[in-house]
């Protein structure tokens, strides 16, 4: 966010097709732990970093790095069960 603004700053990720509200499926490359494997949705975004919410715990889980990487993982072709 700009300082003195609501709006977003201009530095957020936009190219990547990552968004708030955008799923995360399954293991997504170990991005949230060895042993997560359930979606996710993600809640925020940041340059380098998202936090995502566990779609059956609610625990929420922070990744940070190449959100490029993160963003493959929004394909349904991920999705475990």
């Amino acid at each position: 966010m700009n300082e003195n603004s609501a709006e977003p700053a201009e530095d957020l990720p936009a190219a990547t097709g990552l968004q708030v509200g955008s799923i995360l499926y399954g293991f997504a490359g170990g991005c949230f732990g060895r042993d997560s494997f359930n979606d996710r949705q993600v809640e925020a975004l940041g340059p380098d970093w998202a936090v995502a919410r566990d779609t059956v715990t609610g625990e929420p889980m922070t990744y940070t790095g190449d959100l490029d990487f993160l963003a493959e993982y929004t394909n349904p072709k991920w999705q475990i069960g």
